[in-house]
């Protein structure tokens, strides 16, 4: 099973976007488990998706919205692998755009496959 976080401030959009992308991940036959407070896990599973664990050792997406007035996270979690946000962002990681949820699943897909 792989493991991927989406990090970011509240109001970002994580849960937003996380709604977005478990069902393109569900079509291409994946099982998916994810965590907020509480445990959903189905069987089998492919990915656990989690929310909310800012410090954890994880590859991460970073949802980043101006609107929150929070800065950003990546500069000082060396696990964030791409910053999803709904403007444009100086950063040396990939930037993606927050509404292009099928372009951020692809990314994570990307992340995860095998080297």
């Amino acid at each position: 099973m792989k493991t991927f976080a989406l990090a970011g401030w509240s109001g970002s959009g994580k849960n937003t976007l996380i709604e977005k992308l478990i069902p393109r991940f569900t079509a291409r036959g994946l099982g998916i488990a994810f965590i907020k407070q509480r445990v959903k896990h189905p069987s089998p599973c492919d990915l656990l998706f989690v929310e909310g664990f800012k410090r954890a050792p994880i590859p991460k997406l970073e949802v980043w919205r101006a609107i929150t007035g929070e800065g950003l996270l990546h500069p000082q979690d060396p696990h964030i692998v791409a910053v999803a946000s709904d403007v444009q962002l100086e950063t040396k990681l990939p930037l993606l755009a927050l509404d292009d949820d099928a372009g951020i699943a692809a990314f994570i897909l990307r992340h995860l496959a095998p080297a």
